[in-house]
C-alpha cells in the first residue's frame, strides 16, 4: 500500500490563509483484464485481472488544514495487472492512502455529506478500484464455444468531492485583537500559538486540550466583521460547534463595557447560534494592574454575566481556571439534558 502524507505547510508571512474547503477528485485504478491462455494440451489456463487500487483519507494530528490539497486536483491510484496463464491472478493495483486533518468532512457537489474523517484513527474508502476481468479458465465448464471467452477490467470510481474541515471544540476563545487569547490558550495547553502586540496575530483557529477539555482560539474579531472586515466570518463553522464561549476582554481597555458590547453586537450579526452558548466574561492581564483597579471593571461587567479574572503569567491560576472551566462545562451538560 502506498501512503501520501500531505504535510502541514508552516507559512510565516502575515498573508497566511488558514486551507479548511477545498474541491478535488479522485480516479481509483482499473481492474486488469482476464487473459486467454491455453495448456499443451489446449486446456484454458488464462487466470484473472488483479483488482484496481482504492482510494482512502486517512486522519492524521500532524496536519492543520487543507493545505496540502489544490484546488481541482486529481489523486489517482494504481491499475491492477493482467492476469497470468496457469490460472495466476494478476497483482492488485496499490491502494493510495491520503492524510487529513481529523475533522475533514466529505462533500458531494452538492454539499451533501457523503462521509466523516474524525479521527486519527479513521480511514475512510473514498473511491474503489475496479474489479479484475476473469480470464479464460474462469469460463471453461461453459463449453467450447467459450473457450476464448475473457473479460476485461472494471474501471475505478472516479469522484468529484468537496473535502472541509470543520474543527471542534468544548469551549470557544472570541475577543478583539490582542486581547490575550493566544496567550492563555499557550498557558492552558501548551499549544505554541504565535502571540505579538499587534492585530490579527492568530490568523486561523488554533486548538489545545487541558485535562480533556478541548479549547478553540478564534482569530480576533473587530468591529465590522460581520461585514467582510478583518479576517470575516470564514471561521464560525468552527465555532458554533462549540458548548461554552469565553469572551476575553482586556483590563487595559478604558472602554470595556463598550467593547463588550461590540462583540455581541458583532456575535448576533454573524452568527444565530453563538450569541446563545453560554458565556463567561474573562478580564484579562491582571498582573499588571492593582486589585483595586480590577474591582472597578469587574462591577462593570458582572451586570452583564460570570466575570473571571486572569493572567496567563500566573500558573497557580491558570490550573484554578482548568477547573473552573470543567465545573462550567458540567454545569452546561446538566442543563442542556435537563
Amino acid at each position: 500500500m502506498i501512503t501520501y502524507h500531505l504535510a502541514f505547510i508552516f507559512a510565516f508571512k502575515i498573508c497566511y490563509m488558514f486551507i479548511d474547503r477545498v474541491l478535488v477528485k479522485f480516479q481509483a485504478g482499473k481492474g486488469g483484464n482476464g487473459v486467454v491462455k491455453f495448456s499443451e494440451v489446449q486446456k484454458p489456463i488464462g487466470g484473472d485481472g488483479g483488482n484496481g487500487g482504492s482510494i482512502f483519507l486517512q486522519g492524521s494530528e500532524n496536519l492543520a488544514d487543507l493545505r496540502g490539497f489544490k484546488h481541482n486536483e486529481l489523486f489517482k491510484s494504481h491499475f491492477g495487472s493482467h492476469g497470468l496463464s496457469q490460472y495466476g491472478t494478476g497483482r492488485s493495483g496499490e491502494d493510495v492512502v491520503l492524510y487529513v486533518p481529523a475533522g475533514t468532512h466529505v462533500l458531494d457537489t452538492n454539499n451533501n455529506v457523503i462521509l466523516k474523517v474524525e479521527s486519527v484513527e479513521d480511514r475512510k474508502m473514498v473511491a474503489i478500484g475496479g474489479s479484475g476481468g476473469k480470464g479464460n479458465a474462469a469460463f471453461r465448464t461453459h463449453g467450447k464455444t467459450a473457450r476464448e471467452k475473457h473479460t476485461s477490467g472494471e474501471e475505478g470510481q472516479y469522484i468529484e468531492v468537496i473535502l472541509e474541515l470543520r474543527l471542534s471544540a468544548d469551549i470557544i476563545f472570541i475577543g478583539f485583537p490582542n486581547a490575550g487569547k493566544s496567550s492563555m490558550l499557550n498557558a492552558l495547553t501548551n499549544a505554541d500559538v504565535k502571540v505579538g502586540a499587534y492585530p490579527f496575530t492568530t490568523l486561523q483557529p488554533h486548538l489545545g486540550t487541558s485535562s480533556g477539555i478541548r479549547f478553540m482560539d478564534l482569530p480576533g474579531l473587530i468591529e465590522g466583521t460581520s461585514e467582510g472586515k478583518g479576517l470575516g466570518t470564514g471561521f464560525l463553522k468552527h465555532a458554533e460547534q462549540g458548548k461554552l464561549l469565553v469572551h476575553f476582554l482586556t483590563l487595559e481597555s478604558e472602554t470595556i463595557e463598550q467593547d463588550y458590547k461590540t462583540m455581541r453586537k458583532e456575535l448576533e450579526q454573524m452568527s444565530t447560534i453563538l450569541p446563545k452558548l453560554p458565556e463567561v466574561i474573562m478580564l484579562t492581564k491582571s498582573d499588571i494592574f492593582k486589585q483595586e483597579d480590577i474591582e472597578k471593571k469587574v462591577k462593570i461587567m458582572q451586570q452583564y454575566g460570570q466575570v473571571v479574572i486572569s493572567s496567563a503569567y500566573n500558573w497557580d491560576g491558570v490550573q484554578e481556571l482548568v477547573k473552573q472551566f470543567k465545573k462550567l462545562l458540567d454545569e452546561t451538560e446538566k442543563t442542556s439534558t435537563n
